[in-house]
């Protein structure tokens, strides 16, 4: 009996434990990153009003894209279309017989043209003739009347002859006027001979029947524009989910008659609660559970992150309550097997992979330069896939490969390019270029640099021609705090073909300190005071530009945007050692933000075809997964304003360097910390 108590108590407390289980299993739900697939659902309609003819599918039929799925009744347009069609060809008919007939009265009348023009030759020489006369009467009067005045006495033939001139002038005069009046100007002479002309009059001669022509033909295109809108043609492969009306049935323009569902979904929408301390990043990698099954099903990448809060959908409130979340949006791998709007759970991963889109949005340079707002598709910038870059086993070995600035070598059909570290221990800092083709691949041996012993944090690379360049070190803090020398470096190099020899070299940044006092670096912008009481600077682009170098700072970031430096007559500062006042000025500033609004500062520059600069940006002292880099197109408009017009956005990317290979392409390189780096080729 004891015994028998003791189970009981022992079954008591295990069903207590299992109704437990059960109404946790029932009623524990985890409110984050709950999502929802989307459905792609079409509500097609006619656009004309009219009476259905045909309806050419049933519910559940399988459809694809560009099928015709109902017609609307057109008998009132197909009449209208068929007399207009017989009119048509009747004027076409009787415009061809004008034609000849109009042409047959034209060259009647040049004809007649032609024989007035040879009657007005023939008066014209009689009035030669005439004139002729007149002046043999004039020579024999004038003999005659000076030698009366000789005293010859009067000869009896000089009134007869001064009648005749008389009569032969005032004959002379009334020919000429008309002659004048009768001949055509010397235009109407010269188009008359022009068969073009006679085209030309045989039109306008027929203008009121081409017109109708015209007009008919115009009412025609439209009878088969209102023909083609009275068909309902599927815009994609799906089935048919709803049939709104049936055969017969009178329908106003643009009124839904079925609906169209595609039958796999490309997006999941997720909502995470505001009470959640978990947020999702661009392109960060996630897996997918869904409801039905509660396995695992597929993974995605997040594409969008929506920047505030919002209501949920119905279907996920959280036990009959509508909660506030942030959405996201997932782009799931082709391989899924999820259903267009089934619920969903989804968990992040944490992994990240590399992505180009297209400039989301435009900013401004400055209140008085508002930028250009206009969104470019990817394939107007010619957008191509990321090209891994390869580096030879045996080269990876020998060097840290970071590529910060290329240019391209037309004559050796190569890459140069520079990365801001080189030799791995115990050989560190060694003075190496790099060739890599357009293929990406990186030639196995590296170019020793002439002319210095090491290097140190090549950022930038301004090519003043194929056969000179300048590099330029960060002038940035090592990780100790100190700025080396070859940190520092402005570097003046000659090429002959695979050859690299410097002719001249500054320390930039002691120079600057060293000739500038507190108000010239204030105008420079060198405000930020950092540890060793040195100022913040970081070099990263530069660029050959109206006979000027230009340098691009990525630190610091003044308020009004990344600076852009302008140094003239570089090679005079290098072989002098010594800044002249205002020989380096701040050029302007540009206002590089993300897509996110923070504030970047500028990783590369080049020279674009057009004269206007391509511009890297990337976000300074942010982790990779808060990074995003950035393509721009800037154009000087006045002292200190420049135009911005951003192009790409690299989420979790840095772009470091870019070069124009031609009048219609450029190609940038991606820095991923000694990781395998990237290409890209994009179209400007």
């Amino acid at each position: 009996m004891k015994r028998w108590k003791k189970y009981k108590f022992v079954g008591f407390w295990l069903l207590c434990a299992l109704v437990t289980l059960a109404v946790y299993q029932t009623y524990a739900v985890d409110a984050d990153f709950l999502g929802v697939v989307e459905t792609r659902t079409h509500k097609l309609s006619a656009q004309e009003s009219g009476r259905i003819q045909n309806i050419l599918v049933a519910l559940g039929d399988p459809v694809s894209a560009n099928q015709l799925l109902v017609r609307i009744d057109t008998s009132d347009l197909d009449a209208e279309q068929d007399w207009l069609k017989h009119e048509l060809k009747r004027l076409e008919d009787m415009e061809s017989a004008d034609r000849s007939r109009y042409a047959l009265e034209y060259e009647k009348l040049r004809l007649q043209s032609d024989a007035d023009l040879s009657r007005l030759e023939q008066w014209r020489s009689d009035l030669e003739g005439k004139k002729a006369e007149l002046r043999s009467v004039n020579t024999a009067i004038e003999r005659l009347e000076q030698a009366q005045q000789a005293g010859l006495g009067r000869a009896k033939e000089l009134t007869d002859l001064t009648i005749r001139r008389n009569a032969l002038n005032q004959l002379i005069s009334k020919q000429t006027t008309a002659l004048k009046r009768k001949t055509p100007s010397r235009k109407t002479r010269t188009t008359n001979q022009d068969g073009a002309e006679g085209d030309r009059v045989v039109l306008s001669m027929l203008g009121e029947r081409l017109e109708r022509i015209n007009e008919i033909k115009l009412r025609l295109k439209i009878i088969e524009t209102r023909k083609d809108r009275s068909q309902v043609i599927t815009p994609c492969a799906g089935r048919v989910v709803k049939i709104n009306y049936m055969p017969g049935d009178a329908v106003e323009a643009f009124q839904t008659i079925l609906t169209v569902e595609e039958p796999h979904a490309e997006f999941i929408d997720v909502y995470v609660p505001e009470t959640s301390n978990r947020t999702p990043h661009l392109n960060e990698r996630v897996a997918v559970f869904p409801h039905r099954t509660g396995t695992f099903d597929s993974e995605g990448t997040v594409v969008f992150v929506d920047p505030g809060f919002s209501a949920v959908p119905e279907r996920l409130a959280f036990r009959k309550l509508i909660y506030w979340a942030r959405k996201f949006r997932v782009q799931l791998d082709a391989n899924h097997h999820l259903m267009p709007g089934e619920a969903a759970h989804v968990r992040l991963l944490g992994s990240h992979l590399p992505r180009v889109e297209p400039y989301a949005e435009a900013k401004e340079t400055n209140s008085a330069a508002p930028a250009n707002r206009e969104k470019q598709s990817p394939a107007s910038l010619g957008m191509q896939k990321l090209t891994p870059i390869q580096l030879p086993q045996a080269l990876h070995k020998r060097t840290r490969f970071e590529p910060s600035a290329l240019a391209w070598l037309p004559d050796l059909e190569r890459y140069l390019v520079l990365s801001d570290d080189t030799g791995r221990k115990p050989a560190k800092h060694q003075p190496w270029l790099f060739l890599m083709d357009l293929q990406g691949n990186v030639e196995p041996e590296p170019i020793l640099l002439k002319g210095v012993e090491s290097i140190n944090d090549l950022e930038a690379l301004a090519m003043k021609s194929d056969q000179e360049f300048y590099f330029v070190s960060s002038q940035n803090l090592n990780k100790k705090g100190k700025r080396t020398p070859e940190r520092q470096y402005l570097l003046h190099v000659k090429r002959e073909g695979r050859s690299f020899e410097v002719l001249g070299k500054v320390a930039l940044a002691n120079l600057i300190f060293r000739s500038y006092d507190e108000t010239q670096r204030h105008d420079l912008g060198l405000e930020v005071s950092v540890a060793n009481g040195q100022p913040l600077l970081n070099i990263e682009g530069a660029v050959w530009y109206e006979n000027s170098l230009l340098l691009g700072l990525k630190q610091p970031i003044s308020r009004k945007g990344a600076l852009l430096w302008r140094l003239d007559d570089p090679d005079s500062m290098i072989q002098s050692a010594s800044l002249k006042p205002k020989q380096l000025s701040l050029y302007g500033t540009v206002n590089l933000r993300t897509t996110q609004g923070q504030a970047s500062g500028i990783s590369g520059l080049a020279l674009a075809p057009d004269g206007s600069i391509l511009a890297l940006s990337t976000v300074p002292d942010v982790g990779d997964d808060k990074q995003c880099g950035g393509l721009y197109r800037v154009k000087p408009v006045t002292d200190g304003i420049l135009e911005v017009h951003p192009l790409l956005t690299f989420p979790t990317m840095k772009p470091e360097g870019v070069c124009v290979r031609n009048k219609t392409q450029a190609t940038l390189v991606f820095d991923t910390n000694d990781a395998t780096s990237f290409t890209l080729d994009v179209g400007i």
